[in-house]
Order: C-alpha cells, then sequence, then structure tokens
C-alpha cells in the first residue's frame, strides 16, 4: 500500500510503500516552479556585490545525490564536487548565473545552511 504525505517545504510528497518486510520511502517534487525561477535569473543581468545566488536546488536532487553519491549540500567539504556537478552541461538548468563555480576559490560562504549569527538570531526567534 503507497500512502502520500506532504511535508512543510511547498510542492514535496513523501510516499511510505510497505510491502511485505520491505518499506520503500519515495520523494516527489514539482520542480517546475524552481527551474523556471533559474532560467528567469539565468537570463536577467547579473547583479554587482560580495554574495550572488548560483544555483536554487531542488530538495529531490539534493536527496538524490546524497543516496547515489554521498554528497551532501550542506557539508563543506562536499562543495567542491557540487560545484563541478553544477558547472556540468548535465546540471545547468540548476544554475541561476552564468561562470564556473568549480574554478572559484574555496570560501566558506559557499556552504548552504545559516551563517553562525543568523543561527543565533533563529534560535532567539523560536525561543521567544
Amino acid at each position: 500500500m503507497l500512502r502520500w504525505a506532504t511535508s512543510k517545504l511547498p510542492g514535496l510528497f513523501t510516499g511510505l510503500h510497505a510491502d511485505g518486510e520491505i518499506l520503500t520511502v519515495s520523494s516527489l517534487q514539482d520542480v517546475e516552479p524552481i527551474l523556471e525561477a533559474n532560467k528567469r535569473a539565468y537570463n536577467t543581468p547579473p547583479v554587482k556585490g560580495d554574495f550572488h545566488m548560483a544555483a536554487r536546488i531542488p530538495n529531490v536532487i539534493a536527496e538524490k545525490w546524497m543516496r547515489e553519491e554521498g554528497l551532501s549540500i550542506f557539508n563543506r567539504d562536499h562543495w567542491p564536487a557540487i560545484a563541478a556537478k553544477l558547472d556540468s552541461p548535465e546540471y545547468r538548468y540548476l544554475r541561476t548565473q552564468p561562470g564556473r563555480l568549480s574554478r572559484k576559490p574555496y570560501r566558506s560562504f559557499l556552504c548552504a545552511g545559516f551563517t553562525r549569527p543568523a543561527r543565533r538570531a533563529l534560535a532567539w526567534w523560536k525561543s521567544a
């Protein structure tokens, strides 16, 4: 029997399928709005400044990379491999700006997730 459950993220569904003693977990996500936003951002002129969004990676793609290749978008040590993936023509649709990521020097701000000050602010907000 297959059962789908919605997540807190819009457009993301998780399915559980029990077949005897085997439990299969499936993820389903409507990625079309994300890919359209990536295309629009890629075709607009780049913004000047220190920080730029380089890509939007749908959750199902991030899960696939983690499951098949052991690459986590939240692990700073995996970012050189993820940057090389995003530079490949196969994953160009995830990019939001032209250019190459894998040739840039490794910087800590390339890691997904919250910065330390943002984490403190989020912890404060949750406790209030």
